[in-house]
């Protein structure tokens, strides 16, 4: 059994009288058992829905227990639908086509729900009375989906030449008005239920072997009764009020349910009103409830029990835990990556520089070379100055020095340093030299005694370096 399903239930159920009958049912090592049970009279100042709260406040059921009710509803069928195999998702559009040729009324003044009638769910006819008498002594629930379960070729056929598979379904339809009616009801009356069942709707499996069922608490005019061809089950008027004899009775079916133990009341004829709720709380403990429970009849949130809310908060807290922890990680690992990310921006930022710098300097070196290689372009050296120097340095007393020689092509003007008043000893040594004449000589005197003799020489002949002299 999946952990998503019930161990225990709380069923309820009121007759056309008023009267709401209710157990606390419990299913371990697939047998049933009754824990408690309980009924209210009818009272002209309770309405139904008022009754059934006071009954689940009396039998004390825990907040666990999965809590379904039933009961007669006015304007309500019960009846099998045979439809061409097709998705589940295009089901309910189908029955909404199809309810228009069985129910002679709107399909918005309709609220219905239905079951899929599986294979392992199927309905047969018994083979002789005989197999139904055997059914008298208590069965397990584990036995039952041994024992009931249906000819897979019955209803649910292969394809044929004939036809495409068929999809049989269990409908339980009630008037719209009559459904928010008993809504708003339960709504004032504070009542909380995971389901409204009907047990017409949900009495196969478990009492498939059943060709005619009488629950006379559902509707003592009708019975439901399982035709050959095709295997629907109908209801269909009682024709006596004496057929009900040959129909198995209420406390029959309660033995065919399987429990281990019947309801403790002071009138022992009250047990037979216990069926309907017993066979809704055999059903809602079954592995078919949770697979069938998305097609039913749906209920407003507010009517649905708020269950666990301690372990549900639990679970928020631990998640908004979880996702601040989650979202803690991440701002860190973000923060890391951020910082990461400014070091690595800041060191190419660096880099950048660097570059930029290098670009300069390598853009200034560039320049230079090209100032170098013009140079080498160029002719190099100036043999005429070296040879003036030459003969000058030959010429020029000790106390005197170059100190500046600009040369030219045909000319040259020198600078000397010289003591104040030695120009008249230097000109004749200049101007007994063969290779220039002496044009114009002017003196500058400074406060220190000393003095710069600006001569311009003009040579004679072009120069020839001694070199050249030699050769």
């Amino acid at each position: 059994m999946s952990i998503l399903e019930h161990q225990e239930c709380l069923s309820l159920y009121w007759d056309r009288n008023g009267r709401v009958y209710g157990i606390r049912a419990e299913i371990k090592n697939s047998t049933l058992s009754v824990l408690d049970s309980g009924l209210i009279e009818p009272d002209v100042e309770k309405t139904f829905t008022s009754a059934a709260s006071e009954l689940i406040e009396k039998l004390a059921a825990p907040t666990t227990h999965l809590i379904v009710i039933g009961g007669a509803l006015n304007g309500s069928v019960c009846f099998d639908l045979t439809i061409p195999s097709m998705p589940e998702s295009d089901i309910r559009e189908a029955i909404q086509y199809e309810l228009t040729r069985y129910i002679p009324c709107d399909m918005m003044e309709l609220a219905y729900g239905y079951r899929i009638i599986k294979k392992n769910e199927d309905i047969i006819e018994p083979e002789n009375d005989a197999e139904i008498e055997k059914i008298d002594e208590k069965v397990s629930m584990e036995e039952l989906e041994h024992t009931q379960v249906m000819k897979e070729s019955e209803i649910n056929p292969q394809p044929t030449p004939d036809g495409p598979e068929k999809l049989h379904l269990r409908i339980f339809a009630v008037l719209r008005k009559e459904w928010n009616e008993f809504i708003a009801e339960s709504t004032m009356a504070g009542l909380k239920f995971d389901a409204f069942l009907c047990p017409y709707q949900i009495v196969d499996p478990l009492l498939a072997l059943q060709k005619e069922i009488f629950i006379p608490d559902c509707d003592p005019e009708f019975k439901f009764v399982l035709f050959e061809n095709p295997p629907e089950r109908n209801m269909v008027p009682m024709d006596t009020k004496w057929e009900a004899d040959t129909i198995p009775s209420a406390k029959e079916l309660i033995k065919l349910i399987g429990f281990d133990s019947l309801p403790k009341l002071g009138n022992e004829n009250d047990i037979v009103s216990f069926a309907a709720p017993m066979l809704n709380a055999t059903y809602a403990l079954s592995k078919n409830y949770s697979q069938d429970k998305p097609h039913m009849l749906s209920l407003p949130k507010e009517l649905i029990p708020e269950r666990f809310r301690f372990l549900k908060t639990l679970f928020i807290v631990l998640i908004s835990i979880s996702l601040i922890l989650i979202l803690g990680l991440f701002g860190r690992f973000w923060w890391t990556s951020w910082s990461k990310l400014q070091s690595v921006k800041n060191e190419l930022i660096t880099v950048n520089e660097k570059t930029t710098s290098i670009r300069k300097h390598l853009v200034k070196l560039k320049k230079i070379e090209d100032v170098m290689a013009e140079i080498r372009q160029e002719d190099i050296g100036n043999p005429n100055m070296a040879y003036l120097i030459y003969r000058l340095s030959g010429v020029i007393p000790k106390t005197m020095w170059i100190q500046n020689l600009n040369i030219k092509e045909k000319s040259a003007v020198i600078t000397i340093k010289s003591p104040a008043g030695k120009q008249s000893t230097l000109l004749p040594f200049l101007n007994n030299m063969k290779i220039f004449k002496v044009t114009n000589s002017n003196t500058k005197r400074f406060s220190d005694g000393t003095e710069n003799i600006l001569v311009t020489l003009v040579f004679k002949n072009k120069i020839k370096p001694p070199q050249e002299q030699k050769q």
